[in-house]
């Protein structure tokens, strides 16, 4: 049984973002099985989605993609889950009991330009927007505060952020994700939040070659990019150095994006 203290937190959290426009939803049915729903999750007591509650139970797997943590049993939803997060529901075709919930963040870094003007600030040289209607955990975002991020990209290139995570101290490994916009002679390639927009210059020249899945470096592809540094420059030019490259899924956006040719 789920102690006063967590109910109360999960409570807490619930109401923070209880008026969050639902945004980036889908579903397709794979044989008539299953479908997919994905969105920002929006309440517990199951775990809602794009306005459905959707049934968990202890053969349900809430999947972590970025550390790879898979929770199944007799466990409290919003003890692995936040709301907030960008998730895609696995489901009965017809029916809302999830067996399946998987949540990757968009990235993972320092804070820099932080601007309470316009409520935004850069990881990585990605830019992001916050809201009264983001779920900010352990906060306050500060300058230099390492943050996970979770959200859809708008069509101005900026991550509107639903979940964001101020993280404790002690992280040297920091990630971002995004299309690959094209790729240079230097040991660089340029990555983009949207299909087709550059905003960010990758230097791989510290990673092995062999480190790098073949193929992954080509525009269109939407990869993952871990790094222990952090940005030089500013969105929409900045430059961070790679220590790994790995392809991914695509996270979502605001609105539906053609890949580049």
């Amino acid at each position: 049984m789920m102690n006063p203290g967590t109910k109360r937190m999960c409570r807490l959290a619930t109401a923070a973002v209880a008026a969050l426009v639902l945004v980036g939803c889908g579903g397709s049915g794979t044989g008539g099985l299953s479908s997919t729903t994905r969105g920002p999750i929006t309440g517990f007591g199951s775990v809602w989605v794009n306005g459905i509650e959707f049934h968990t139970g202890s053969a349900t797997h809430r999947r972590m993609l970025d550390t790879a943590e898979d929770y199944t049993g007799a466990i409290q939803d919003c003890t692995v889950l936040g709301v907030g997060m960008i998730v895609t529901v696995q489901h009965g075709d017809g029916d809302d009991n999830a067996t399946e919930i998987e949540y990757e963040d968009n990235l993972q870094g320092p804070v820099q330009y932080l601007n309470l003007t316009d409520n935004t600030f850069e990881v990585l040289g990605q830019k992001v927007r916050y809201s009264g209607t983001t779920n900010i955990k352990n906060g306050p975002i500060d300058n230099g505060s390492v943050v996970e991020v979770s959200g859809l990209t708008a069509s101005d290139n900026v991550i509107d952020a639903t979940y964001v995570e101020v993280k404790a101290g002690g992280h040297d490994e920091y990630e971002i994700k995004g299309y690959v916009y094209s790729v240079g002679m230097d040991n660089t390639f340029r990555l983009g939040p949207l299909p087709g927009v550059s905003t960010v210059t990758v230097d791989i020249t510290g990673v092995t070659p062999h480190d790098i899945p073949g193929g992954i470096l080509a525009a269109g592809k939407f990869v993952e990019v871990k790094t222990r540094s952090t940005a030089t420059g500013r969105f929409p030019n900045a430059t961070i150095q790679a220590t790994e490259v790995e392809g991914k899924e695509d996270i979502g956006h605001s609105e539906d994006r053609e890949n580049p040719s």
